[in-house]
């Protein structure tokens, strides 16, 4: 994979919506990511906006994956009283 091709996705969500992130994140075959708090990304700039309930999880693929895994995410059904679950942000080369 070149690195024109790479794609840095950042997911930031909701602590209770990390099981099932994690779960379609292994049934697409990435296993090697990163997951932890938002001091992890950015400090306490972005925790202090979002609150404290919240993650983040840092995958590196290419660009076909990326958009594969970012279709699915917006697929995902999602219930609660919240609607913003995950925020999705697209970090390298276009």
């Amino acid at each position: 994979m070149s690195e024109q091709e790479t794609r840095a996705l950042v997911l930031v969500c909701r602590r209770d919506f990390c099981r099932i992130l994690k779960r379609v994140l292994r049934s697409e075959g990435f296993s090697d990511f990163q997951h932890g708090d938002l001091s992890m990304v950015c400090g306490s700039a972005l925790e202090d906006r979002v609150g404290g309930n919240t993650e983040v999880f840092v995958v590196s693929t290419d660009a076909e994956h990326a958009e594969r895994l970012i279709s699915l995410l917006r697929a995902c059904p999602i219930r609660g009283e919240k609607e913003e679950v995950f925020e999705l942000y697209t970090v390298g080369n276009a």
